[in-house]
């Protein structure tokens, strides 16, 4: 059995220490141990701000011939906004990355210990900019939206393929914050992709479900506000491991 995921820096467990502890590879170790037979989990980054995007990722999935596909959404890339993007489009790239050169250096000189309860300079710096400067997403709702729809039609294509699209998290409490509109975006993006994925008869799942199994769910979100721990990963292995097994018997 393969599996192929399209998904994003979380799937391939970029910032955990160990990156063993990503869901992909938690869900090979296991449905390998309970199917008794070999099971091959891909777990691609997919950049859907790139050129031809979509060709790439599809060209990979192609290639596997897997008898599952995993796509994650990752709404991060219209729903999250930073100041780095707005500079970015205001002033180009290489502005961006003097401002974001800037502030690692900024952070480094007046970052506080660990455990005080005074906020940090940096993160006041950071409050200040995005009302002077202004926050964006990296891609328009409608490009991400667009890019997504596309990837859907392609994976709906695929013969003897199951295919499950999973809804993104939420971030955590900290963003949903510093960005009120983040929920409703995120809203309206399960919204119109769920209709298209269950138009076309695909698998439906949710990370965020997912993941608030057992409580404490802001406590699994990393402190970037973005990426999920170890423990968020486990819990979205628990939560596939099942789905996929039933979906062994089908393929």
């Amino acid at each position: 059995m393969r599996i192929s995921v399209l998904g994003n820096s979380d799937t391939n467990g970029q910032n955990l220490a160990d990156r063993s502890q990503s869901w992909p590879v938690l869900i090979q170790e296991r449905l390998s141990a309970e199917l008794g037979r070999e099971v091959t989990v891909d777990s691609w980054r997919f950049a859907p701000y790139r050129p031809d995007a979509v060709g790439f990722a599809m060209g990979l999935v192609r290639e596997a011939q897997p008898d599952v596909v995993i796509y994650t959404l990752a709404t991060f890339w219209c729903a999250f906004t930073t100041v780095h993007s707005r500079i970015e489009q205001r002033f180009g790239q290489r502005a961006a990355r003097l401002a974001a050169r800037a502030e690692r250096s900024y952070v480094r000189r007046f970052e506080h210990p660990a455990g005080e309860d005074k906020p940090s300079r940096p993160k006041i710096t950071k409050r200040l900019a995005r009302r002077v400067i202004g926050a964006a997403p990296v891609m328009t709702f409608d490009r991400y939206i667009s890019t997504v729809s596309e990837v859907i039609r392609e994976l709906a294509r695929m013969e003897n393929t199951q295919v499950l699209v999973m809804a993104d998290h939420h971030f955590n409490v900290a963003a949903r914050q510093t960005m009120p509109n983040l929920e409703r975006t995120i809203a309206r993006i399960e919204g119109m992709v769920k209709a298209m994925v269950l138009e076309r008869r695909l698998l439906w799942g949710s990370v965020e479900e997912a993941i608030r199994v057992g409580g404490g769910r802001d406590e699994i979100i990393m402190s970037d506000c973005v990426h999920m721990n170890a423990e968020g990963h486990e819990r979205m292995a628990n939560a596939l491991v099942p789905v996929l097994r039933s979906l062994a018997v089908v393929v």
